[in-house]
Order: structure tokens, then C-alpha cells, then sequence
């Protein structure tokens, strides 16, 4: 299991995110939330369609919010933060 307790999370398709897409170097930030503005959402992961190099959690891309992939999947399961 991973550190959330889940099993066998990677590999299928990547995963689509809530976060809005910004680059950022990978020594920036640990589990960077995105940009508060933009369009793009982050897509996490490789898929069975990755390169070796590209299936792992941490490989990011940016995809369309209407992109609609045979590579990208999503898990309905998100932390809603608590009000200021």
C-alpha cells in the first residue's frame, strides 16, 4: 500500500486532477495544490500507454478541462479545506 493505504494506483491511466496546471521545477514544492488561476487541470501518473519514465506519480502534464483520453481516468475522492 502507499502512504494513503491505497493499492495498485498507478499503471491504468493517469489520473485527472482538481489542481490547475502551473510548471514548476520538480525541487520546488512536495505535493505542490496548482495555481489559484488558469485553465488547465494537472494530470498525474503514467498509463499503460507511458514511457517507463513517465509512470509515476510524480510525472505531471497539463490537459484541457474538455479532454476526453483513453489514457486519463479519474478517482471521485478529494479533501474539501476547512473555511479560513
Amino acid at each position: 500500500a502507499n502512504p494513503w493505504g491505497l493499492y495498485d494506483t498507478l499503471g491504468n491511466v493517469s489520473e485527472w486532477c482538481h489542481d490547475l496546471y502551473e510548471r514548476h521545477r520538480a525541487a520546488d514544492v512536495v505535493d505542490p495544490l496548482g495555481t489559484r488561476f488558469g485553465v488547465n487541470r494537472v494530470a498525474r501518473g503514467g498509463s499503460f500507454a507511458s514511457k517507463a519514465s513517465q509512470a509515476r506519480f510524480s510525472a505531471r502534464q497539463s490537459v484541457a478541462p474538455r479532454a476526453s483520453l483513453p489514457t486519463l481516468g479519474l478517482r471521485p475522492v478529494r479533501t474539501i479545506p476547512s473555511s479560513p
